[in-house]
């Protein structure tokens, strides 16, 4: 993954109870280190989830390192 990648939650993430909210969530990658990935959300009305402040989100290995899958998934390389 990199900078401009289109980017969404991973099945194995989603397929986590209660997470399955997060399935239609379509991000950009802003900016990404082997410490941390910043994510900018894009509204999703259709999951559900209604949140009036989709912005960046930023994900740390400390808490990725806790999963035994890859929570991301580029759904649009940018190239």
């Amino acid at each position: 993954m990199k900078i401009g990648d289109l980017v969404k939650f991973s099945r194995a993430h989603c397929a986590q109870p209660g997470l399955d909210y997060c399935a239609p969530w379509l991000g950009t990658i802003l900016g990404v280190t082997d410490e941390s990935i910043e994510i900018y959300w894009f509204g999703h009305p259709g999951s559900g989830y209604a949140s009036p402040d989709y912005d960046i989100t930023e994900y740390d290995e400390q808490w990725w390192n806790t999963l035994d899958y890859k929570p991301f998934e580029v759904a649009n390389e940018n190239r």
